[in-house]
């Protein structure tokens, strides 16, 4: 039985093929939370909840916003024992300076979803970073190894230059116009 030779061309071919269909999985999931996190400023998928947290009292507008740790809040003083807590133009809560009780509703979503958005946001620090780092360096791969399958000079290979190109110039484009 004579034995199959493969090129080095081949060769690249069938591990671009086989690598891409092992980051599918990836790249479906990857793909979700990206366009879940289009909408993470409305309430696309978000459900409220209330919540209640007991502070010091006599705080400062300064010093509520911080022990409350919420992002785009602000802490209004108002006439009274109260602040307002604002998120926007609305009002989610109320802190109590006598009390030192806040409460505030937020909106989250369901767990599921909110691992997908943590996926997608992971730093270097997150426990699931390994793969993000490994899925973004499948994907350059994928990218570059089509550059490898034809000859240069040979139209095919112009051709994928061209395209090449024309995708660098398509994402700058869209870089600048953000």
């Amino acid at each position: 039985m004579e034995r199959k030779t493969f090129s080095y061309s081949q060769y690249l071919r069938s591990l671009h093929r086989d690598i891409g269909y092992f980051v599918i999985g990836l790249t479906v999931i990857f793909t979700l939370s990206g366009l879940l996190l289009v909408f993470r400023d409305t309430a696309f998928l978000k459900y409220p909840s209330v919540v209640k947290k007991d502070l010091q009292t006599e705080m400062g507008t300064g010093e509520v916003q911080s022990a409350l740790k919420l992002k785009r809040v602000t802490v209004v003083d108002t006439e009274g024992e109260t602040y307002r807590i604002v998120s926007g133009n609305e009002q989610i809560g109320i802190y109590d300076l006598v009390s030192g009780k806040a409460e505030y509703t937020t909106y989250t979503y369901p767990i599921l979803v909110n691992k997908l958005n943590m996926l997608h946001k992971a730093t270097f620090a997150s426990a699931h970073s390994f793969l993000a780092i490994i899925y973004g360096i499948l994907l350059l791969f994928l990218a570059l190894s089509p550059l490898c399958f034809h000859r240069p000079g040979s139209r095919l290979f112009r051709r994928s230059l061209t395209y090449l190109g024309g995708g660098l110039v398509f994402a700058v484009a869209a870089i600048a116009l953000v």
